[in-house]
């Protein structure tokens, strides 16, 4: 492959990194609730406003890192710690995007506004993933940790998918009840909630639309 070759696939990566943090960003920004896979991070974040959104997400998929390292260990190849930086510029551009947002005064008054917000978080993620997945360049670690499971353990990658996102859902239950005796998270501001339920179904579904689209669009 040519640098001219990886550079346009990275490239194409990155672009798709900067739409699943703007969806990520408008998520927030609906206060309905983040996708199970951001709510563990952002329990943290909201409980410890010292850090953001983008420290704690480092944190936790950098840790996702390791448990790829220790199930497939030899087979462990050194380019998908590449995944640290997709990591970081991932966790980065949230923390810039919900500034921006909030600078912007793009913060929903009514519950109309609230849920149109969830929609757009949906429709843009699902356009991200389906650019990051077209690139075939650097994947986030989330996927890489479903897809290390799949290569040692077997199983197909979608129902491995579906446990990792409930693993974590579990586990952000577990940290909004020890922390705020709930478990969906502060009243004020719910780690969980019905945007949850809605972009773990509308995500996926979104993706047989911009899938082809994207195909389209982005050709290696």
């Amino acid at each position: 492959m040519s640098f001219k070759e990886i550079l346009r696939r990275y490239s194409t990566a990155t672009a798709g990194l900067l739409f699943i943090a703007l969806g990520i960003a408008f998520a927030v920004q609906s206060n309905l609730g983040v996708s199970a896979l951001n709510g563990v991070q952002y329990a943290f974040a909201v409980k410890y406003p010292r850090f953001s959104f983008g420290d704690f997400n480092f944190a936790l998929f950098s840790l996702l890192i390791l448990v790829q390292l220790a199930v497939l260990r030899k087979e462990f190849k050194w380019i998908d710690l590449l995944q640290l930086v997709a990591n970081a510029l991932l966790g980065y551009l949230v923390d810039i995007f919900v500034w921006a947002l909030n600078h912007l005064g793009m913060v929903p008054g009514t519950l109309e506004l609230r849920f149109f917000y969830i929609l757009v978080s949906c429709i843009v993620t699902a356009f991200g993933v389906s650019v990051e997945v077209a690139a075939k360049a650097w994947m986030l670690p989330a996927e890489m940790t479903v897809n290390a499971f799949t290569r040692a353990f077997g199983g197909k990658f979608g129902n491995n998918k579906v446990i990792m996102d409930c693993t974590l859902l579990v586990i952000s239950c577990i940290l909004c009840l020890v922390f705020w005796k709930n478990l969906l998270g502060p009243s004020e501001q719910p780690i969980l909630g019905i945007g949850t339920l809605v972009s773990a179904v509308a995500v996926g579904l979104m993706m047989r639309v911009t899938d082809p689209l994207v195909a389209k669009i982005v050709k290696f």
